[in-house]
């Protein structure tokens, strides 16, 4: 069985020259649209076919199935990318979309091909729109009119929040103090 984790760029970037790059066993290779690289590609061959998602059957309670993930490779390659990334950034500004990894299961024979119950999987961050008080929201414009505003303040604090987000540590609904 062949396994593909494909993620996505945050935003394009160029990459002037690439072919693909040997990776735990696997292959890394770029995705490109209009010339500029949008997402990046590591595929296995040859994984045993127990790698891939299960359906279990409930006989008891409200839900009759679930899927099992049994895809070992994932976190593996979650944490070589993160590293790999990390690197790049100290040089360029250029994020991965790591927790959105979309992984595509494919038998390489037509046994394999039967076995596989569920041919893929993908992730998605969804985004929640904060609540704000409409008292919060006065005392913003009241203290911009005073000349209060915590701009030195909010600066860090807008620094800290995209760290955490981008090491994986949630903020809950922007209270961060």
């Amino acid at each position: 069985m062949q396994i593909r984790y494909i993620v996505q760029l945050k935003e394009s970037i160029q990459i002037e020259d690439h072919w693909p790059i040997s990776i735990m066993g696997g292959t890394f290779d770029v995705i490109s649209k209009n010339g500029k690289a949008s997402a990046f590609v590591i595929t296995f061959k040859g994984q045993p076919v127990d790698l891939a998602p299960e359906i279990e059957r409930h006989e008891e309670g409200e839900v009759k199935f679930s899927i099992v993930g049994r895809d070992t490779l994932l976190p593996c390659v979650r944490m070589r990318l993160e590293k790999a990334f990390t690197y790049l950034q100290c040089y360029f500004d250029v994020e991965i979309l790591i927790k959105e990894v979309a992984v595509e299961y494919v038998g390489e024979t037509r046994e394999e091909e039967s076995k596989i119950k569920v041919k893929g999987q993908s992730t998605q961050k969804q985004q929640v729109s904060p609540l704000i008080p409409y008292n919060l929201l006065t005392r913003a414009i009241m203290a911009s009119e005073n000349g209060e505003a915590p701009e030195f303040e909010a600066t860090l604090l807008g620094a800290a929040r995209s760290a955490m987000l981008q090491s994986g540590i949630s903020v809950s609904q922007g209270i961060f103090l």
